[in-house]
């Protein structure tokens, strides 16, 4: 009987680690449970609280932090294109997540960290990356920012690695914006 109680346990534990891990994935689409167009009433069911909306119609300032796990996720929020069968209700959706918890990670073991080597060595034979640096308020090229962007084509989402000193410090993964 002591046995059986005891291999039960074990299962379990293992069980609620490995979901728990799972929940903690960030991939093209997701950071966690979180995920690119989720609607704002699925992302606040959750986050277990309301979430920040933008104050002016095709303004991208509705982002609000939450814990998840006791981690941080950072959620914006943008108005639904699209026909939304009623001009007189705004629809929101998730266009970006961010988190700089090293509790969350790519199913290569890639998050908050890992070094520009790393993420070269891990994502070189991924369809479309690009590395580049990042801008000072000075508007120069910075020699401690840079970015390390893995691209979606199909999906049209990215997962941006911001680096400073080679070392992942930032993962957000958002819609890839096209211009006019």
């Amino acid at each position: 009987m002591k046995q059986l109680f005891l291999s039960t346990l074990m299962i379990l534990l293992g069980t609620t680690l490995w979901s728990q891990q799972g929940d903690m994935e960030i991939s093209t689409m997701r950071i966690g449970p979180f995920k690119i167009h989720m609607t704002s009433g699925e992302a606040e069911t959750l986050a277990g609280k309301k979430l920040a909306v933008p104050t002016e119609k095709n303004d991208y300032n509705g982002t609000t932090i939450v814990k998840y796990n006791n981690e941080l996720v950072e959620i914006s929020l943008s108005d639904e294109y699209g026909d939304t069968g009623n001009d007189n209700v705004t629809k929101y959706k998730v266009y970006a997540l961010a988190t700089q918890s090293p509790k969350f990670r790519t199913r290569s073991g890639m998050g908050i960290g890992s070094t520009r080597d790393q993420l070269i060595d891990t994502y070189r034979n991924f369809t479309s990356f690009e590395v580049y640096s990042g801008w000072t308020d000075e508007g120069k090229a910075s020699k401690t920012e840079s970015y390390f962007v893995l691209n979606d084509v199909d999906a049209q989402t990215q997962i941006i690695f911001k680096m400073r000193n080679s070392i992942v410090v930032e993962v957000r993964v958002s819609i890839i914006y096209e211009g006019c």
